[in-house]
């Protein structure tokens, strides 16, 4: 049973890693890139948590995102990228979505500067302060799962 567990958790540290190296967020900023792929994998862990979440905080309907994810084939962490993009540029998230699209091969960054979201500007700040806030609060709350409430 033991060898089981080992075998079992090795193999999911190797899943993990995996999603790791196959999402690359391309922002043209190593610091958000990482923050970005550890949301990616725990928003991967407990994709309706992140769905709900992502719904209410961008107003965005539930189907819509998941959408994104099936049809779009957006990774967890792009859907956020979006919709907080969306929100510092006042656009709508389609739009976004299609500059992506149209940009996918030269990355985020790109997506960001077309909607005139220079790196090291105050949206662009604010945009990497989001970031490592959802993906600290997506990490509070996997790790707080499942525990009893404390009272």
């Amino acid at each position: 049973m033991k060898k089981f567990l080992l075998v079992s958790a090795f193999f999911t540290g190797l899943l993990a890693a995996q999603i790791a190296v196959n999402f690359n967020p391309n922002t043209g900023d190593a610091a958000l890139d990482l923050s970005l792929n550890s949301l990616n994998v725990t928003a991967k862990a407990d994709l309706k948590t992140f769905t709900g979440d992502i719904s209410a905080t961008y107003k965005i309907e539930v189907p819509k995102i998941e959408a994104l994810i099936t049809t779009q084939k957006l990774e967890p962490a792009e859907i956020f990228l979006a919709a907080e993009l969306a929100a510092i540029a006042k656009k709508p998230i389609d739009e976004v979505v299609k500059t992506y699209t149209a940009n996918k091969a030269k990355g985020w960054g790109a997506v960001a500067k077309a909607l005139n979201i220079k790196p090291g500007s105050p949206e662009f700040k604010a945009l990497k302060g989001k970031a490592d806030d959802k993906n600290a609060k997506a990490k509070a709350k996997k790790e707080t799962k499942g525990k009893p409430a404390k009272k």
